[in-house]
């Protein structure tokens, strides 16, 4: 643990000493043969933290060796553990269909066992890989139908792009589109984008819920970058006769760019 536990906190800082990364890598190369999958998980996690120590040399094997480890014995990873390491995954853009098949399926299993939290966040991270696993997508659902009443603003927008991935409007219609409504004024430009594209992408996209979601993108331009105006000018369209001042404003912050 005295390995695991000082390159996780050597991640954490903002200037990090590359003689003592490359230390703590050689030595956790030397033991990880040693170590639980838990252990394995929470260095892959240190690696994601810090881009100066995952771009260190010795960082890239290990990184290599641990994913290997991990795919071995990803079946003795608890399932929080699973949900906090597909975080760092998903940093690391780590596209090995063999582990991310076998953490989605484990994830399948016990998902409506787990808060809806850690099923929203674990379903999005599997999207973002293209790793997408019906079964889990099922699983999430029903964790939504029952949890939606206590799920947080990010819950609701990971739960979105996540499901968007599926084959069922029920869920946008029923659940999360009154949730998207009772905190629509947490969201940033980026949420309320990735929300609108969901929500076309599924066939869900009604014109008066579309209208509220480019009224309150409209007060926020200023945030955007290229990607979500290009994103809202594609999708907000269609009702852009309710919202008369979004085109030209969404124009206007593209040309200050």
């Amino acid at each position: 643990w005295a390995v695991v536990s000082a390159l996780r906190g050597l991640s954490h800082l903002r200037i990090v000493h590359p003689s003592a990364a490359e230390g703590l890598i050689g030595a956790a190369r030397d033991l990880q043969a040693d170590m639980s999958a838990e252990q394995v998980g929470l260095l892959v996690q240190s690696l994601a933290l810090s881009t100066e120590i995952a771009n260190l040399r010795p960082a890239a094997k290990l990184r290599e060796e641990l994913l290997a480890v991990l795919t071995q014995r990803s079946g003795e990873l608890q399932p929080r553990s699973i949900a906090q390491l597909l975080p760092a995954l998903l940093r690391l853009r780590v596209t090995d269909t063999t582990l991310n098949g076998r953490l989605a399926e484990q994830m399948a299993t016990v998902a409506t066992a787990l808060r809806l939290e850690d099923v929203a966040a674990a379903s999005h991270a599997f999207c973002a890989l293209r790793t997408i696993h019906p079964p889990l997508l099922e699983r999430a659902q029903a964790v939504l139908e029952q949890g939606v009443h206590g799920a947080s603003p990010r819950a609701v927008v990971q739960m979105c792009a996540a499901l968007a991935e599926g084959d069922s409007e029920e869920p946008f219609q029923d659940q999360l589109m009154p949730a998207v409504r009772s905190f629509l004024h947490h969201y940033n430009a980026r949420d309320i984008c990735r929300i609108a594209e969901a929500f076309t992408r599924i066939g869900a996209a009604e014109p008066d819920f579309m209208a509220e979601l480019a009224q309150s993108l409209e007060a926020r331009t200023e945030e955007m970058g290229p990607h979500e105006i290009s994103v809202a000018l594609n999708i907000f369209s269609s009702v852009a006769y309710a919202i008369p001042r979004l085109m030209p404003a969404l124009v206007a912050q593209l040309q200050l760019l």
